[in-house]
């Protein structure tokens, strides 16, 4: 090709290239201003359930009961919340991990009130004791036989049979059934979003960076109270070693809530329009894995942009060490350490959530 051709067809790329990036940002500024008046609108429900899917006619509507009594009060489900699970998957891109299967290192509830544009996020810890499914290699569906391990176990057992997909399926399914509290409550979990943990410094550099201030010695981080922006040594420090930190497993989840409260900051900062349009091409290819529209992360981000100050969003977390119990696991065929999650604490922190009391 001459140097005059490879010139024009350049070009003629970069053109279209330019276009598209401008079609782009009309199509997000037309959708951005329609979504501002209607934010529900976008938000067509799917029930995820053991072995079956199928679309609700409208977000907000309940499969179930309205209403709950508990402990003689009678509670009434908020409308127009959607739950988002997060997950860090913990995986470093090696053959030999991927034939032992993905975890979710992280599990994080992510509510959001799009009437009030209130925000919470409820960590889970990934060793909680709770139902897991199998799931069939050939529909990626889970099936009918459960086993009793950990929660982390249910990406892993969707991974390993059918891919990243039918990993968090069964992911938002084990969490699903673990805070309906035995089928007491109707609490959908309808979108994720995950990433794998080694490519967070990139989630991160797309905003400029994550701030955090550290409320402990952190080796390798930094110094209790100082203000450090994480970078690609520092951030899988900072989310995953729970060695060395004083309360082990929930230090490390205040961690991830504060990770993720602070990027939500950044996206603020930012703007939702802009910070969308920064994060769409990570959304679409390996950094990050959703099942969420471009319209819906457009809806959310501007949820989240209405709030005025970030220290707004609750983070919470489950009662910690006195929790745990040493009990054999059907997977692992030995014994291990559980999170023995209370029912009750978990039934009045779920109505809480998602249920006001009349």
């Amino acid at each position: 090709m001459s140097h005059s051709k490879a010139v024009k067809v350049l070009l003629g790329t970069l053109a279209g290239l330019i276009a598209a990036a401008i079609l782009l940002a009309c199509q997000i500024a037309g959708v951005w201003q329609a979504l501002r008046a209607d934010p529900a609108s976008v938000f067509v429900s799917q029930y995820i359930g053991n072995g079956e899917t199928g679309e609700r006619p409208a977000f907000g509507d309940s499969l179930g009961a309205q209403t709950v009594t508990y402990n003689g009060a009678e509670y009434r489900k908020k409308q127009n919340v959607v739950t988002v699970l997060l997950m860090g998957i913990d995986w470093d891109g090696s053959e030999q991990r991927a034939d032992e299967g993905k975890r979710s290192d992280m599990t994080m509830l992510c509510a959001v009130e799009l009437d009030s544009g209130k925000v919470a996020l409820y960590s889970l810890p990934r060793d909680t004791r709770t139902n897991v499914y199998k799931v069939s290699g050939e529909t990626g569906e889970a099936e009918g036989k459960a086993y009793e391990t950990k929660l982390c176990h249910a990406y892993q057992m969707g991974y390993i049979a059918a891919g990243d997909e039918a990993g968090a399926r069964n992911q938002m399914l084990a969490v699903r059934e673990l805070i309906e509290c035995g089928g007491q409550l109707n609490i959908p979990v309808e979108y994720y979003v995950s990433i794998d943990l080694e490519h967070l410094p990139q989630l991160a550099e797309a905003l400029g960076g994550v701030e955090v201030t550290l409320e402990q010695d952190m080796k390798g981080v930094g110094e209790e109270g100082e203000t450090v922006v994480l970078n690609e040594e520092t951030t899988r420090l900072y989310l995953q070693n729970r060695k060395g930190v004083a309360d082990g497993e929930m230090d490390r989840q205040r961690h991830q809530q504060q990770f993720m409260k602070s990027f939500i900051g950044s996206v603020k900062k930012m703007g939702a329009a802009q910070a969308a349009t920064r994060l769409f091409p990570q959304l679409s290819g390996k950094v990050i894995q959703t099942d969420l529209k471009l319209e819906q992360i457009l809806a959310l981000a501007d949820v989240i942009d209405s709030v005025e100050n970030v220290d707004d969003i609750a983070l919470e977390t489950f009662p910690g060490p006195e929790d745990w119990e040493t009990l054999h696991d059907p997977l692992l065929g030995k014994n291990t350490d559980y999170f023995m999650m209370d029912r009750d604490i978990l039934m009045e922190e779920m109505l809480r959530l998602y249920y006001d009391k009349k």
